[in-house]
């Protein structure tokens, strides 16, 4: 891993992270049943040339299982997850700003097998910087975000055309909740392009990126 982010600019501005993990289950160690899992994560970074609050983040990730166990559907795409914002505030949770296949019903892709890509073009629009008098919400800067995801989960051998593509939109809020509490507001729009794509709208309390 070697990313690099800075003070003023929207999460790692340049570099890369490859994270590889694999997991054994069987009765000798434990388990109820046998199984392995190889899990891969892939991010790149770039700054855009013609603007240094602009960047091009990549993710790649997936992940492959092999088991006894009769129930399929191991990996599950589709969807961005519904929240509480307020309880999420309340008891400080909160979602992941990436990771998904928007523009699908919510959870309704699954398989043995999985692979997602998701990129995004990043654009910080004002550092606000500002609060409300006395209220304990401090709102620190907005952004865009214009977002193509592509994935499939499945079960057998790889067909690149039966992969779903979807693509929408962004803006991201960060705040300080409390005073000393972080994270992001995101809202935005995706459109699946391809079979079984669904609008989806969504507005989730994420980490800060």
């Amino acid at each position: 891993r070697d990313t690099r982010g800075f003070i003023y600019t929207v999460g790692p501005q340049e570099g890369k992270l490859l994270a590889l993990s694999m997991r054994l289950n069987l009765p000798a160690l434990g388990g109820d049943f046998e199984s392995i899992d190889l899990n891969y994560r892939w991010e790149w970074y770039r700054q855009l040339p013609f603007s240094p609050t602009s960047v091009v983040a990549t993710r790649l990730a997936g992940g492959i299982r092999a088991t006894n166990r009769r129930r399929s559907g191991v990996f599950v795409l589709g969807g961005v997850p519904e929240q509480d914002i307020v309880n999420s505030v309340l008891n400080n949770l909160r979602a992941g700003a990436t990771g998904y296949l928007r523009g699908f019903p919510e959870r309704s892709i699954l398989g043995s097998q999985f692979h997602l890509l998701n990129l995004e073009l990043r654009q910080q629009l004002v550092n606000v910087e500002r609060g409300f008098a006395t209220l304990p919400l401090y709102i620190r800067r907005l952004h865009l975000a214009a977002l193509f995801d592509g994935g499939n989960a499945f079960d057998g051998d790889v067909d690149p055309g039966d992969f779903r593509l979807s693509v929408g939109g962004a803006l991201r809020a960060d705040v300080v909740f409390g005073y000393f509490v972080p994270g992001s507001l995101d809202i935005g729009y995706s459109y699946g392009l391809t079979n079984g794509g669904v609008g989806e709208f969504w507005m989730l309390l994420t980490g800060t990126i």
